[in-house]
């Protein structure tokens, strides 16, 4: 009989210890409108200074090398029709201060694979660093995409949104960050 208790005991702490990180990691953000995690200062920093990202072709990115520039990391994932007209903006961005501005287009694990990624890139012409989004993305828990966080060149928070816009106020957005963090 002890032995039946301890085994139960020691069940219900592991299963324990497995699903209290999960409700303490939602519990550690804000939500937005979207109930998307709206990122802290100190958040941000983890994700500049901690996290990499693989690449597809295999590569490791970090934000804290990409510093002097607008670093936007975007959520995305190639069926999503706003994700997309979002990436027009992006890219317009990127052609007009190509080194002033980087976006990381993060792809969750919700349904594309390496494949469908690669495939999409051949056919569009962005000039992106597309990355897999792995462990920030179930950290995060997100439960829309698009979402983004902007970086300023310094490695702060500018903000994380949930959303997309038209392509032009996209740019436009991008444009009003360089003009402030560049002083244009």
């Amino acid at each position: 009989m002890n032995t039946l208790i301890h085994n139960l005991i020691f069940l219900t702490t592991i299963f324990a210890l497995q699903i209290v990180p999960l409700k303490a990691q939602s519990a550690q953000f804000e939500l937005d409108e979207e109930n998307n995690p709206i990122i802290s200062d100190m958040y941000a920093q983890k994700i500049v200074n901690e996290l990499e990202f693989e690449s597809l072709d295999g590569t490791t990115v970090k934000i804290s090398d990409l510093k002097g520039k607008i670093v936007v990391l975007d959520f995305w994932q190639t069926w999503c029709g706003p994700c997309l007209v979002s990436f027009k903006g992006f890219q317009k961005a990127k052609e007009t201060w190509p080194e002033k501005i980087e976006i990381l287009a993060a792809s969750p694990d919700w349904a594309d694979s390496k494949r469908k990624i690669r495939k999409f890139i051949r056919n569009h012409n962005y000039d992106f660093n597309f990355v897999l989004a792995h462990e920030l993305e179930k950290e995060l828990s997100l439960s829309s995409i698009p979402y983004k966080i902007i970086f300023a060149p310094d490695g702060t928070l500018i903000k994380s949104i949930s959303g997309s816009k038209k392509a032009e106020e996209e740019f436009k957005e991008l444009e009003g960050l360089i003009k402030t963090w560049f002083k244009e």
